[in-house]
């Protein structure tokens, strides 16, 4: 396997960061640290853990823990306000320094690592005064729930901080499963459960690019975040990259090879991540076929052809199985 992929036991999630942050809000509310960290390779006489890293195994197993313990059902809300305010580490300050949205767009999407280990971003622009920014799992097929609201606040609130974000509305992919009010209070935004997708819709100010060029602070910051990254992605996170940069790969031996790895060690990979090549190659022409469908406006016969569907026919059938309805019928709920 190639070194620059990740598998979810691989260690190197910043424990100082993220996990800090969750561990500072939880005693607050009076959640006992031992059992928060029951079962996550950390340990409270290494606290503040400066220099360890976790696993993404380990690192759910301690939002899992706190979502349990936590006193209330507004856990991932709290936790997403909180990671938006101290919990980025040197991203933060990196946000704070980009000048215009399209600048902070991308700087998610490269270093959602670091916004969030679970999760994978991508920023669609439909028009010019709208952006799209779809919350993906990196290291499994779906985020879970407590996952895909931490990331929703915290993108939120990051978001509208910026002078060219006008109203925001949030897509979730699950049915509501907390009171409306916190959705409300916490979101501050309309919001679509059961959704095609997790995300939010921007609506936007046009502003020019600045004329000059990145400050030097700004230069130091981004390879302060460049070097915890380090150009790593998950397994499943490098698949989808591959599948959506290659609509024609559908065999199995070329994905190995493109990971440097056997057909059967990839399988065996993939089973510890509780999935097939199938469905990872399912979930990733699913992704693509809805931005061109409900983003792009792409007609059923153009996205049957860009996913290399033998017709329409074929790639009609496919939707349905991956959505549960037919192209046209979500088009119509979607606008």
């Amino acid at each position: 396997m190639r070194s620059d992929v990740l598998l979810q036991n691989d260690k190197v999630i910043p424990a100082w960061v993220q996990p800090v942050v969750l561990l500072d809000l939880c005693h607050a509310r009076g959640v006992p640290l031992p059992k928060l960290l029951h079962n996550t390779a950390l340990f409270l006489g290494d606290l503040p853990f400066r220099g360890a890293q976790l696993s993404l195994s380990h690192y759910r197993q301690l939002l899992s823990n706190a979502n349990r313990l936590w006193p209330g059902e507004d856990f991932p809300f709290q936790l997403g306000h909180q990671l938006a305010n101290s919990g980025l580490g040197p991203l933060a300050e990196l946000l704070s320094r980009c000048e215009w949205i399209d600048e902070q767009l991308n700087t998610l999407c490269r270093f959602a690592f670091l916004l969030n280990p679970a999760l994978r971003l991508q920023v669609y622009r439909p028009t010019p005064q709208s952006a799209m920014v779809l919350c993906h799992a990196s290291g499994q097929l779906y985020l879970s729930d407590t996952e895909r609201l931490v990331a929703m606040t915290t993108l939120r609130q990051l978001l509208s901080q910026h002078p060219a974000t006008g109203e925001i509305s949030c897509y979730l992919s699950a049915p509501r499963r907390h009171a409306i009010e916190h959705y409300h209070s916490h979101l501050s935004a309309d919001c679509h459960f059961q959704a095609p997708w997790d995300g939010l819709r921007l609506s936007l100010s046009i502003s020019a690019a600045p004329e000059t060029s990145s400050s030097l602070r700004f230069r130091v910051v981004e390879a302060e975040c460049e070097q915890l990254v380090n150009g790593r992605r998950y397994l499943i996170d490098a698949l989808h990259r591959y599948l959506h940069q290659h609509p024609d790969a559908s065999d199995l031996p070329d994905a190995a090879a493109y990971l440097g790895t056997s057909i059967s060690t990839l399988k065996r990979r993939l089973r510890e991540h509780a999935c097939t090549y199938q469905e990872v190659l399912d979930s990733a022409r699913r992704e693509q076929a809805l931005v061109e469908l409900l983003l792009n406006d792409a007609s059923v016969d153009a996205i049957s052809e860009r996913l290399h569907f033998h017709d329409s026919s074929n790639f009609r059938r496919a939707f349905k199985r991956w959505t549960g309805t037919t192209p046209s019928l979500l088009k119509s709920a979607f606008q």
